[in-house]
């Protein structure tokens, strides 16, 4: 078998596997709401939900983004790196607050928040329909 052929035959079963995958997380589904989708059903533990944000924030950033620019920029691009570690720093501090709060309140995305933190306030009816 060539290469070309190997190749191809290794992305049709890493398809497949995709495929029977999705179909055994569609089967699991217990109910059809947002968040079911967008939270597992509030499911997932603290360490897959740290490697998500984790991947979320850094992959693109890590894989084309920073190497990139600092090529493009020089030596001194390669702090930039550190700042977005601040992200996870910031991340951390917020949660312990934020978490009750969106458990209570049963908060899907941010925009949940933000509904519910300017609901009663001036203006915050210009951000209820931003949000939405």
């Amino acid at each position: 078998m060539s290469l070309p052929h190997l190749g191809l035959a290794g992305l049709a079963v890493y398809l497949v596997l995709l495929f029977v995958i999705a179909e055994v997380a569609r089967r699991a589904r217990r109910s059809f709401t947002p968040a079911d989708h967008f939270l597992a059903g509030r499911e997932l533990g603290m360490f897959v939900l740290f490697l998500t944000l984790y991947a979320t924030a850094y992959s693109g950033n890590s894989l084309l983004g920073y190497p990139g620019e600092a090529y493009r920029r020089g030596f001194s691009w390669i702090m930039a790196t550190g700042f977005m570690m601040a992200i996870v720093v910031v991340f951390h501090a917020l949660v312990p607050k934020l978490r009750p709060l969106a458990v209570t309140h049963g908060f899907v995305t941010p925009g949940d928040w933000v509904r519910h933190r300017f609901r009663g306030e001036p203006g915050g009816r210009a951000l209820l329909l931003a949000s939405w």
